[in-house]
């Protein structure tokens, strides 16, 4: 029995019409949403399998030190929360803690972390301690990490990211004493590679590498990169720069030599 509603009367014909364009309209909305999700899990593959070192910085952490979990994060100079999103997804039984000094984009954070009941927002200026301004904003609260870590009883550190606008150097001597003991596991901050831009990108990867090698740290990878193609040439503008501690290496190294131990024959 044909069911097209063609030999029916027209209030049926319109149903049969109707039904037709119902059944269309799931039928796109269905293949958007398996479109969608064959994008989203074709790219957890990637990434899990094939993305090559330097793509995406936790991925690596989790597949080089077996880091499951994340315990504390510092995202200083957290803008709007990008960053501690993600972290707060990727890793849901860690602390993060999220500093930003400005009123504005610190009204914004918030906003945008309060579905993540583990990062903590913190309006403060993180810095060297030595009273220099971070912040165009007049009489924002300033401090160190080190500081804040005695403060809130935090003994050590996954990860500390730094995105403070050139001032990452001061940020990371206040973390003096921590880096020296190699309580911070990873370290994170924007480095710069031209000399004529702004100052705000102008901190050279030298500098930090130099400060974070006599403190016993070595460069993990470089992550977003950015390349400026203007004034007719290209070069390398800034990436996110990562260092290891060496106390990380010495875990993984021994990790390795168990995992590959030869076997001893009978």
């Amino acid at each position: 029995m044909q069911m097209d509603g063609a030999h029916c009367g027209p209030w049926r014909q319109d149903f049969f019409r109707q039904l037709r364009a119902d059944g269309m309209e799931r039928f796109d909305k269905l293949g958007a949403e398996m479109a969608r999700r064959v994008r989203r899990y074709s790219r957890e593959i990637y990434d899990q399998f094939r993305a090559p070192h330097g793509v995406d910085v936790l991925r690596d952490i989790r597949q080089h030190t077996h880091r499951s979990q994340l315990s504390v994060i510092f995202d200083v100079g957290a803008n709007v929360g990008q960053a501690s999103v993600r972290y707060a997804r990727e890793f849901p039984d860690a602390r993060v803690y999220a500093f930003e000094p400005s009123d504005r984009t610190f009204a914004a954070l918030q906003r945008a972390v309060h579905k993540s009941p583990n990062v903590q927002c913190v309006k403060m200026a993180l810095g060297s301690g030595s009273g220099q301004e971070l912040s165009d904003e007049p009489g924002p609260a300033t401090g160190t990490v080190d500081g804040f870590c005695e403060n809130e009883n935090i003994a050590n550190l996954d990860l500390l990211k730094v995105d403070t606008r050139g001032d990452e150097l001061a940020v990371l001597e206040g973390a003096d004493g921590r880096l020296r003991d190699q309580r911070i596991a990873f370290v994170q901050v924007k480095v710069g590679f031209r000399d004529d831009l702004r100052s705000a990108e102008r901190v050279s990867l030298q500098a930090h590498r130099k400060y974070l090698e006599a403190r016993g740290y070595s460069l993990f990878g470089f992550y977003d990169q950015v390349v400026d193609a203007t004034g007719g040439r290209s070069a390398l503008r800034s990436c996110q720069a990562v260092f290891i501690a060496q106390r990380e290496l010495d875990t993984m190294h021994a990790r390795y030599c168990v995992e590959h131990r030869p076997s001893r024959r009978p």
